[in-house]
């Protein structure tokens, strides 16, 4: 499955393969980003190792020049198929594979629903389909660059949100429209490598 050909008038797609990380990168996910560079699908690649994960997210957007950015995080497993699986939906602004939560006893699917009267993002179950969300995991997204244009460049970690939440957050206040491909299960690295099964 190629980009494919652009309609008069359109830019063509391009993909940059942004890759956030403290400089720790597990060897599975090395191999997850030759096999996804191999698949012929990405056009660029951009490691930011040592700073803090906003710091590391706000300098990947600020320097891709591509039109589409997929965010993959260092601690997650993922093969052409997944990237694949976001492409069908390549004309959203905004979407996202399913992953687990970091947690040695009770990971959950990143979904979640804004509660106003506590203030908090909390879990809710993933959809059986396709489906628009409130907010999922920015660690394997698809975004079209021009959703920065709408929600700003730059990523802030505030109390309680963190980076992506604030991001989700952010796309909500503009009308930038989030998706979950629930299809798209990719890995997480911990003790060992988790998939939502559910």
């Amino acid at each position: 499955m190629g980009l494919g050909r652009p309609k008069k008038g359109e830019q063509k797609m391009s993909i940059t393969l942004g890759v956030p990380t403290v400089g720790q990168i597990h060897h599975e996910n090395v191999l997850s980003i030759v096999s996804l560079v191999g698949s012929g699908h990405i056009s660029a690649v951009n490691i930011v190792p040592r700073l803090p994960v906003q710091q590391a997210r706000t300098r990947i957007v600020q320097t891709t020049k591509t039109t589409h950015l997929l965010f993959a995080d260092d601690d997650m497993v993922y093969e052409p198929k997944h990237l694949e699986l976001l492409l069908k939906h390549a004309d959203k602004d905004v979407v996202c594979g399913l992953a687990v939560s970091r947690s040695k006893t009770n990971s959950q699917p990143v979904v979640l629903k804004y509660r106003p009267e506590i203030g908090m993002f909390q879990f809710t179950p993933p959809p059986k389909v396709f489906s628009k969300v409130e907010a999922g995991t920015l660690a394997f997204a698809l975004i079209k660059m021009d959703v920065f244009e709408k929600v700003g460049r730059g990523f802030r970690f505030p109390p309680n949100l963190g980076e992506d939440m604030d991001f989700f957050q952010r796309c909500a206040i503009a009308g930038v429209e989030v998706w979950l491909e629930p299809k798209c299960r990719v890995g997480h690295i911990m003790d060992k490598i988790e998939y939502y099964r559910g």
